[in-house]
């Protein structure tokens, strides 16, 4: 009885000994880390949209756009297609020295000059993207809206290639585009030209590396900046025997 009185009143001093938590205290320190997760979370969006917004829009004001594209001209072949080459009208061209041709594979409704051709020369060509960001362009079928200067007879024209419904496309860095482009059959040499651009940040995020992993709404906020543009040219490429095939070239701005 004497030890089990002794047990009972040291237990009960043991635990007035234990230093007593209070509810309400540990109500405020749940509500205090729970505080500073939320405001260390809100700091680190915040920084995380300061910097991607720095990142890829920080260039937009002065519109510093050099895309980085590569050229290579796999081969020439001769198709027994028939086309048009259709002058336009001289108000129509870039100036009053270099002709505006446009090429179909439709006989044109106009009243311009049209020269009917038996055939046409296509270049099978490869674009690759040697950039760290997407670049957007006008594509039909999977082919660039095509834009080259052709000569021929020892004058040069610039030439366009008649298409419909282009879309908006984007050619991402490190990614190849492989595609022919059809030119006049009369031709001695001829520069490509790739129009591009490069749209403000909103849409470079959601097409470019990690902006599917953004929650919409944070996207948005992304402000939606000023679209960049560049044409790109390549050398002059000679055709015919003098062609040069499987070098790649560096495109520059126009």
């Amino acid at each position: 009885m004497l030890d089990g009185g002794l047990n009972a009143k040291y237990s009960r001093n043991h635990e007035t000994d234990r230093p007593q938590t209070n509810l309400a205290d540990l109500d405020v320190m749940r509500r205090s880390r729970v505080i500073a997760f939320v405001f260390l979370a809100v700091l680190f969006i915040g920084a995380l949209w300061c910097g991607l917004t720095w990142k890829i829009s920080g260039a937009d004001a002065n519109n510093n756009f050099s895309p980085r594209v590569t050229l290579t001209v796999l081969r020439y072949e001769t198709t027994n297609v028939i086309t048009y080459t259709e002058t336009l009208r001289t108000n129509q061209w870039s100036d009053a020295h270099t002709p505006y041709l446009w090429f179909t594979t439709f006989a044109p409704e106009t009243t311009n000059q049209v020269q009917t051709n038996s055939s046409a020369l296509v270049a099978h060509v490869r674009l690759r993207n040697t950039g760290t960001h997407s670049i957007f362009y006008y594509d039909f079928g999977g082919v660039p809206v095509d834009l080259c200067r052709v000569q021929r007879e020892g004058t040069w024209a610039d030439w366009f290639i008649m298409h419909f419904n282009s879309r908006y496309a984007a050619l991402k860095a490190g990614e190849e585009l492989s595609f022919s482009v059809w030119l006049p059959p009369d031709e001695s040499a001829w520069q490509f030209l790739f129009d591009c651009e490069r749209p403000g940040p909103r849409e470079r995020m959601r097409n470019d590396g990690f902006g599917k992993w953004l929650p919409t709404k944070l996207l948005n906020a992304l402000p939606r900046g000023w679209t960049a543009h560049a044409v790109l040219q390549s050398d002059v490429l000679t055709v015919g025997t003098n062609a040069v095939t499987g070098q790649p070239q560096q495109l520059r701005n126009l």
